[in-house]
């Protein structure tokens, strides 16, 4: 189709209901607000430079605001017009924002809790801001008008202006400081380690078998829950607190060693058998497996909660950046999964095993002529990322010695999973990054964006945060950060 025929697209349509609302936010502005509102808000404004410089653009608004309706109208005709038309609206969107934010911000220091007459064209502009911003991003210019479509890029645009709104009000209010945003920024990074660690483990079997590992969290729960035993030992005889740094690897290797047993047992009884199956056979047996392992340990230990014992060299704080006191356990919990997952990803890039690993996940049949034992590597893989969940339960328990308990693994494991979804399925440096990405999320999203709408006890939905991640990414992006978009034969 040329240039010059007719084609409505969600573009246009946005371009032209933008322009619309601009012209309608600016057109009632002096009429809906009180004339003292008004005139004090812009004395004030009008005091600084931005404010001043910005009061002079906006009486070009209307005019510019019905150009753009015109300029849309023929760009449904022609491309080149049409996309003068959008920069035109975007640059209106972005001034009027500016404007409005100024003028708000000068008389109630805040966004979300102004006068519902002042808000109406703040939220014009700012929405229509953040959908032709949106728009333009994704390109879908070519593409024709579909309900689907553009109830999904509304929910997305929603999603964005929540967000933006809820930063912004929290880090104008001044409730937290710049302490506080960076020890929580560090307390994300050491949970999300932990859920990185986990999460290799999914991504793992998955770049094997295309298959997701729902019993992943109970080889977690099985190599902390029994290693808790041996830390306590350890501390009753002395030893723990005397040679902390031996002590914790000691328990590390033993945490390995009874989970990679545990994944192995479930790769030979339960996976193995159901290898040529349909996805959803070896998929309801993974949970089953789940629900036989927790409530297995749950007769071999009890149902009660445990904790592991506190080690007193790593419970001290460390002054960062001269003004931010961060717990030493933090940074150890970080630094020591950091050491892991780089010797992960050395293993797979850089030895043998690592190639056979990636050969089977690209094509097992060529992998077999080539030699390779398919059985041993897929086992080889169960049993690594049994080991790195059996490492990160250790781990777990220097950051938050309690709650261990027979259903522990549950709510991690499910979070990694979030994790290696929105890393990349499959890929292992993005199991990383969604790990470390979530785990901040989950530390910073509950005070810095639902605090800011004004949710009370917005600390206690951080889990909600983490699942709504899994929600977010399908919608965004589905292959995740560093995954490609599969074709039908791998997918």
């Amino acid at each position: 189709m040329n240039d010059s025929s007719f084609k409505l697209t969600v573009l246009d349509l946005l371009t032209l209901v933008s322009a619309i609302l601009l012209g309608l936010a600016f057109w009632l502005f002096p009429w809906i607000t009180s004339e003292e509102t008004l005139s004090s808000g812009l004395d004030v404004m009008n005091a600084t430079p931005i404010g001043a410089t910005l009061d002079a653009l906006i009486y070009a608004i209307p005019i510019a605001s019905i150009a753009g309706v015109i300029l849309t109208i023929i760009g449904v005709f022609a491309k080149p017009i049409r996309m003068i038309a959008i920069g035109l609206i975007a640059l209106l969107s972005a001034i009027s924002t500016l404007y409005f934010f100024n003028f708000f911000w000068t008389q109630n220091n805040a966004i979300i809790d102004i006068d519902i007459q002042l808000g109406l064209g703040f939220w014009f502009s700012y929405f229509t801001s953040i959908i032709l911003v949106y728009q333009v991003l994704i390109s879908r210019d070519d593409e024709d008008l579909s309900l689907v479509d553009l109830t999904i890029d509304l929910l997305r645009v929603l999603i964005i202006v929540i967000v933006i709104t809820g930063s912004a009000n929290t880090i104008l209010s001044g409730k937290f400081t710049l302490e506080n945003y960076i020890a929580l920024f560090i307390a994300g990074l050491a949970q999300g380690s932990i859920y990185a660690l986990i999460a290799l483990g999914y991504t793992l079997v998955y770049g094997i078998l295309l298959m997701i590992n729902f019993a992943h969290g109970e080889v977690f729960m099985a190599g902390a829950f029994t290693t808790m035993f041996l830390a306590r030992w350890l501390d009753q005889i002395g030893f723990l607190n005397t040679y902390p740094i031996i002590s914790v690897l000691i328990m590390i290797v033993f945490s390995g060693f009874i989970s990679m047993v545990i994944a192995i047992i479930l790769e030979r009884v339960a996976y193995r058998p159901l290898r040529g199956s349909p996805r959803l056979v070896p998929l309801i047996t993974a949970i089953g497996a789940s629900f036989f392992l927790q409530y297995t340990f749950a007769g071999l230990y009890g149902s009660g909660n445990f904790a592991y014992p506190n080690i007193d060299a790593f419970s001290g704080t460390i002054n960062f950046l001269g003004f931010v006191e961060i717990p030493q356990a933090q940074l150890i919990v970080f630094f020591s999964a950091l050491g892991i997952m780089a010797a992960l990803y050395w293993l797979v890039e850089r030895t043998k095993f690592g190639k056979a690993m990636r050969a089977v996940s690209e094509d097992k049949e060529v992998a077999k002529l080539m030699g390779i034992d398919i059985n041993f590597i897929i086992l080889f893989t169960f049993a690594v990322g049994g080991a790195l969940a059996g490492a990160a339960g250790v781990i777990n328990g220097i950051f938050r010695p309690q709650g261990v308990k027979f259903t522990m693994g549950f709510i991690p494991g499910i979070k990694a999973f979030t994790a290696a979804v929105l890393g990349g399925i499959g890929n292992v440096p993005g199991a990383m990054i969604g790990g470390l990405f979530l785990g901040v999320i989950e530390a910073m999203g509950p005070n810095l964006v639902l605090a800011g709408m004004g949710i009370p006890s917005a600390n206690q939905l951080k889990d909600v945060i983490a699942f709504t991640m899994l929600v977010l990414v399908l919608i965004f992006r589905p292959q995740g950060i560093l995954g490609e978009r599969l074709t039908e034969k791998k997918a």
